[in-house]
C-alpha cells in the first residue's frame, strides 16, 4: 500500500467518524436541550460575535503594524502586480509599434532603392 493511498483511506475514515459524531451530537437529548434554552442560545451567538469583534480588531492591528514595519499586504502585492502586468502589456504594445515603424521605414526605403534602379 502506498503512502498516498493510506492517507486517503485514513482521511476517508477520518470523515466516516466526524460525521457519526455529529450524527449523534445533533440527536443527543442534552444537544437538544441546550438548543431549547434562550440563554444558551445568546450566550454562543454573544461568543460568536467576541470572536467575528475580535479577529477584526486583530486583523486592524496586523494591518497597521505591516504599514509601520513597511511589510505589504496580500492586496498591496495584488495591486502591485496588476500594475507590473498592465505596466508589461503597454511595453509590448510599445515595442510592437515601434518595430512596425521600423518595419515600415525598411520597406519604404526598399521601395525608393528599387524605384532609383
Amino acid at each position: 500500500m502506498s503512502v498516498q493511498s493510506f492517507l486517503d483511506e485514513a482521511f476517508e475514515r477520518g470523515e466516516k467518524i466526524r460525521s457519526k459524531f455529529l450524527e449523534d451530537l445533533l440527536a443527543s437529548r442534552v444537544v437538544n436541550q441546550l438548543l431549547k434554552n434562550e440563554k444558551f442560545l445568546n450566550t454562543v451567538v454573544a461568543l460568536l460575535n467576541a470572536k467575528t469583534g475580535l479577529e477584526k480588531k486583530i486583523h486592524q492591528r496586523l494591518q497597521s503594524l505591516f504599514k509601520r514595519l513597511h511589510i505589504p499586504t496580500r492586496d498591496d502585492i495584488r495591486s502591485m502586480e496588476s500594475k507590473i502586468h498592465r505596466l508589461e502589456s503597454e511595453v509590448e504594445a510599445i515595442q510592437r509599434k515601434a518595430m512596425t515603424q521600423s518595419l515600415r521605414k525598411k520597406a519604404a526605403k526598399k521601395v525608393t532603392h528599387h524605384k532609383k534602379r
